[in-house]
């Protein structure tokens, strides 16, 4: 197979919009190992293709069909894949670090242990997606759909994910340290031990989400939504839950001393006991009656 003839032929279809050259089209082939560096294959169409082991960085792959070809171990750091269906592809452990994924589709992808640091995923789509240990650190996955996706252990500190829906995500586990989450949909999320320190969550929806033995360390819930939230013996310390609402969220055991509760709405069978909830009240708190 003649890739450097077949790139070359892609070249002159690009530049002659479609008049001349050809397609870059190899649908189910073995392309692993190849080297496309800088590369332009935008809108290649590539899907169930090989190409693991395959060097991708520079390379321009927006608007490319890449459904269900194995990526895994590949690198594509720095790459444009503005638009690119990647659904259903196998990017275990592949490097995407710096890469521009805006609106691409990576819906039921298998990301595990890839690395997507400093990537831009700006509404993307990650639905059903695998990112079990994956790095995100400081990521841009601002309104991504990242709902039912399987997140546990990934490596969110930094990240901007304001406005992304993590509804019924599996967070567990995950490192979330200084990540702006405001607006975000968690809704039936599953951050169990997950750290949330310094996390910004401002007017985001964590209704019904299990926060138990979740690290909140100074976290800003100002307005969030934590209605029916599993909050069971968790430590609130120095946390803004101002105008947050936690009507019907279990709070047994919690620890809301030095917590900023102006205007926090509790309800009165939410496991707060009466001495606790009288010194709420004193600072602010609203209780409603069950």
């Amino acid at each position: 197979m003649d890739t450097a003839h077949k790139l070359e032929q892609h070249r002159v279809w690009l530049e002659t919009n479609g008049k001349n050259g050809e397609l870059f089209t190899l649908i189910g082939a073995d392309l692993s190992q190849v080297d496309f560096r800088f590369a332009n294959v935008s809108g290649a169409k590539l899907s169930g293709a090989n190409l693991s082991f395959a060097n991708l960085s520079f390379a321009t792959l927006s608007v490319a069909d890449l459904r269900e070809a194995n990526l895994s171990l590949a690198t594509l750091s720095i790459a444009d894949l503005r638009e690119a269906d990647l659904s259903g592809s196998n990017l275990t452990g592949s490097n995407l670090s710096g890469s521009d994924l805006r609106e691409a589709n990576l819906s039921g992808s298998d990301l595990r242990e890839a690395n997507l640091s400093f990537s831009n995923l700006t509404g993307s789509n990650l639905s059903l997606a695998y990112l079990e240990g994956a790095k995100l650190k400081g990521a841009n996955l601002s309104a991504a759909n990242l709902s039912k996706a399987y997140l546990k252990g990934a490596n969110f500190k930094g990240a901007n994910l304001k406005g992304a829906n993590l509804s019924e995500a599996n967070l567990y586990g995950s490192d979330l340290r200084e990540a702006d989450l405001s607006i975000a949909n968690l809704s039936g999320a599953d951050l169990g031990i997950a750290n949330l320190s310094g996390a910004n969550l401002s007017s985001a929806n964590l209704s019904g989400a299990d926060l138990s033995v979740a690290y909140l360390h100074r976290s800003n819930f100002t307005g969030t939504n934590l209605s029916g939230a599993y909050l069971k013996g968790a430590n609130l310390k120095e946390v803004n839950l101002s105008f947050a609402n936690l009507s019907f969220a279990n709070l047994v055991g919690a620890k809301l001393s030095g917590a900023f509760v102006q205007n926090t709405i509790f309800r009165s069978n939410s496991g707060i006991s009466e001495l606790l909830k009288q010194d709420l009240i004193d600072r602010g708190a609203i209780f409603e009656n069950a």
